[in-house]
């Protein structure tokens, strides 16, 4: 039997947030949500869940996806990351820099999102 994969989702936008839960969910993940980079890192520091991915907007209040991605780098690599966002300019190489191993550009789509993290879960923990 498959290990249920446990996705952070971390986005400033309740209604994505939810969204997410529900798309990723259905498709077997177990999901927590953080609202913020802040609360996310707090979450991978003192949470005693282990998450196996992170998916994460870049564009944030507090702490933004790259500080995000940059941070849970320096002491979590095995964690992979996603980087999710808006912003034409920001780029999947730039992102890479920063630790994380892709670039979703939004609005989602989420057949596409979900194809992506099957593929970084199968190459990672199948």
């Amino acid at each position: 039997m498959n290990k249920i994969r446990h996705i952070l989702f971390v986005d400033d936008d309740f209604m994505s947030t939810e969204i997410a839960r529900e798309e990723l969910e259905e498709t077997g993940y177990h999901v927590t949500v953080a609202m913020n980079g802040q609360e996310a890192i707090d979450y991978l520091k003192n949470d005693s869940n282990d998450y196996d991915l992170v998916v994460t907007d870049f564009d944030m209040p507090f702490i933004n996806g790259q500080q995000l991605a940059q941070e849970l780098h320096s002491y979590r690599r095995d964690t992979p990351i996603i980087i999710c966002t808006g912003n034409i300019k920001i780029t999947t190489e730039a992102v890479r820099e920063w630790g994380a191993l892709e670039l979703i550009q939004k609005p989602y789509d989420w057949e596409k999102v979900i194809d992506i993290i099957k593929s970084i879960v199968q190459d990672r923990y199948c």
